[in-house]
């Protein structure tokens, strides 16, 4: 009998499996699991420069630095202001050398921010660069641009973001290239400035990439499916984007779940789902 139930549950794996792939070639399964990683992976990196960058401005980097005390020198990054003139500028420097922040990634290079007002004054914009800048070894570059366009009619701060960057990966030297003009909704967090890890956020707009073989694609994340970002997660907790290569116009949607703070997605091409483990 336990033979019997061990064989049927090999036998309906195995049907799953094909039915799974009779759908959509290997080729198309494996463009598309690699387009999914790097988005997120290019999501999550430029999404850190956003937190850093506005908890330096507050004067506490907690949530990366290292070491027991409250001084924003302390452990891996420096920052240093410069407020004499109408823009204000930040410089976070990690160091030449690679430092373990607390939420796991080693830095090294700097962030250089200058900024017209306070992360939440309507009307403030931040521009964010990098000299020598590395997350995990790999090279992130370019600039991103940060528009407080005041509260909507919920009450809460809406940013529009616009990306222009590229990481070079340690592992194989390529280079993935990725822009993003997308926008970001604080929902809570917002009247507790020092307290990073309560802070939640909604996310859409659309991101642009090269996937691993040279082909261009366009991810949209809409209005009213927003991502959902919790800050003590690393990744979306829910939502889901759809992608579109630009060559062929085939379509893929990852859903990030249902508010579980993990570090699963799920794929779906051609009708089949796929369950993939993101990186970043």
């Amino acid at each position: 009998m336990k033979k019997s139930f061990f064989w049927n549950a090999v036998v309906a794996t195995v049907i799953s499996a094909g039915l799974f792939f009779s759908g959509c070639n290997r080729t198309e399964i494996t463009d598309d699991q690699d387009m999914a990683q790097r988005n997120s992976m290019a999501e999550g990196y430029f999404e850190d420069v956003n937190s850093i960058s506005s908890q330096a401005a507050e004067g506490d980097i907690s949530s990366y630095k290292t070491g027991g005390t409250d001084a924003i020198a302390s452990g891996c990054a420096t920052v240093t202001k410069d407020s004499s003139g109408s823009v204000r500028l930040i410089t976070i420097d990690f160091g030449p050398t690679n430092c373990l922040c607390r939420d796991g990634k080693n830095r090294r290079g700097k962030i250089l921010v200058s900024h017209t007002g306070r992360y939440t004054e309507p009307g403030t914009v931040i521009n964010i660069t990098f000299e020598d800048y590395y997350v995990d070894d790999n090279h992130v570059q370019g600039s991103k641009t940060i528009e407080n366009l005041g509260p909507n009619a919920a009450g809460h701060l809406v940013y529009h973001i616009l990306v222009e960057g590229s990481i070079t990966l340690i592992e194989n030297g390529e280079t993935i290239t990725w822009t993003a003009d997308k926008y970001r909704e604080w929902i809570s967090g917002v009247n507790t400035p020092k307290i990073w890890n309560d802070d939640t956020f909604y996310m859409w707009g659309t991101r642009t990439g090269v996937n691993k073989r040279g082909q261009n694609y366009t991810a949209v994340v809409s209005e009213n499916t927003p991502l959902f970002k919790k800050a003590d997660c690393r990744h979306f907790v829910s939502g889901s984007i759809t992608f579109t290569q630009t060559d062929n116009q085939r379509t893929s949607t990852m859903d990030f779940g249902d508010g579980r703070c993990d570090n699963l997605a799920t794929l779906t091409i051609n009708g089949r789902t796929k369950t993939i483990t993101l990186r970043h």
